[in-house]
């Protein structure tokens, strides 16, 4: 006897009424709107920020016992798979202002201050440092600020290093390696990143 597959899509509406879809749409809603409360009052406590700063959908990583400074309406979205990372050691300070989003995988390693500035998109698994961490040969560690202006965009897997700041409105291509400073209004890319025009 040959079996036959049976389409049961023109079924659907009556074998799994769309109520059901429904009350499943409505209990992941319940479950998202729960998960990001939760993540919200606990990257709240642990930046030292009020709850009502923040609106974080997922899991992060913030350490070192250094100062945050946290803007208003400041979005953090992270996934268990790719939490974001903050860390701020003794003394240092990240400043996060308003209306910045950092995206899923970022991570920010401060030993002296990095700055976002209001509007600034962080894009996927970027990494910004203002250190070097350790020495190299008899050379001692080397620190310096780094400032993300207003309104500026860096792009996935992009790599800040210590010194730069980017300009207000400048966008900072996936990839890109910045070891120099970013004027305002400039797309910069590649590895070491090169301004190629501007907005």
């Amino acid at each position: 006897m040959i079996s036959k597959a049976i389409n049961i899509a023109p079924l659907r509406g009556v074998l799994f009424p769309t109520r059901s879809r429904g009350i499943g749409m409505l209990m992941r809603s319940t479950w998202g709107r729960l998960r990001r409360f939760y993540y919200t009052r606990r990257a709240a406590g642990a930046l030292g920020c009020s709850a009502s700063q923040l609106d974080v959908s997922g899991p992060c990583v913030i350490h070192g016992g250094g100062r945050f400074v946290i803007g208003k309406n400041v979005s953090i979205r992270a996934t268990p798979r790719l939490p974001i990372e903050l860390y701020c050691a003794p003394g240092a300070t990240v400043t996060l202002q308003d209306n910045c989003f950092l995206n899923q995988g970022t991570h920010i390693a401060c030993m002296r201050e990095v700055s976002i500035g209001e509007h600034c998109l962080i894009a996927d698994q970027a990494l910004i440092m203002d250190t070097d961490f350790h020495a190299v040969g008899d050379q001692p560690t080397a620190s310096a600020p780094v400032t993300i202006e207003r309104g500026a965009w860096v792009g996935a897997r992009a790599i800040i290093l210590k010194g730069v700041t980017i300009g207000e409105g400048a966008i900072v291509g996936a990839g890109a390696v910045v070891a120099r400073s970013i004027p305002s209004r400039a797309v910069a890319v590649g590895n070491p990143a090169r301004v190629i025009r501007p907005v």
